[in-house]
């Protein structure tokens, strides 16, 4: 009878450290990061000329079980408007405009595998506060970036849908569609009716720790 009760309780710890029924995992946080191409739609696409955008993510994903991932994050993406000076690096300086978007979100992902940590497909779905912003930028001859005038700054929610396939525990790759409002760069800042809607696809790779 001692022994049994020496036994619950060395196995007390495992116990508490085990999955609910039903579920594959157990909640767990870790951290990842993200990397991707941002391909402008619509009037957005005109607003930066045809530019392809560049961005990058701090991400906190959380295993929920049952294939299920909660992933806070912190993700931003930068679009160049102006031309590209292909002589720029000749002297070690340009200016340019720039459409910033940072974002602060959070996106449930469904992993079709029942673990987030197996190969395979998953959905995501996603909200998010961000703002979208064109930036005067200017690098001297040193190669220095400044930022000189911010304008057109705006605030508002963005949502996300894509899909990802997960090639093991640590790497994948994501196909997301995004959707948020900015203001139009040839109208006044203070002007409410110049807000237009944004969209862009962006296609990356994410890794988790």
């Amino acid at each position: 009878m001692k022994l049994r009760w020496i036994a619950l309780g060395l196995a007390a710890p495992l116990l508490a450290q085990a999955p609910e029924p039903g579920l594959k995992d157990a909640p767990s946080w870790t951290v990842g990061l993200g990397l991707h191409a941002a391909f402008a739609s619509g009037e957005l696409s005109k607003a930066v000329n045809n530019h392809t955008g560049y961005g990058f993510a701090v991400q906190f994903p959380m295993r929920l079980g049952g294939g299920l991932m909660l992933r806070p994050q912190l993700e931003g993406t930068g679009f160049r408007v102006t031309r590209y000076d292909a002589l720029a690096w000749l002297y070690n300086s340009d200016t340019r405009e720039v459409l910033r978007t940072y974002r602060a979100g959070v996106d449930l992902l469904i992993h079709f595998t029942g673990d987030p940590r197996e190969p395979g497909p998953y959905l995501i779905a996603g909200v998010a506060l961000q703002n979208a912003s064109f930036d005067h930028l200017a690098q001297d001859a040193n190669g220095d970036s400044h930022t000189t005038d911010t304008r057109l700054s705006q605030w508002g929610p963005a949502w996300t849908l894509g899909a990802g396939l997960q090639f093991n525990a640590h790497v994948g790759a994501e196909l997301r569609y995004y959707r948020f409002d900015y203001q139009d760069p040839a109208a006044l800042a203070a002007a409410e009716a110049t807000r237009r809607p944004g969209a862009s696809l962006l296609a990356g790779l994410v890794v988790r720790f």
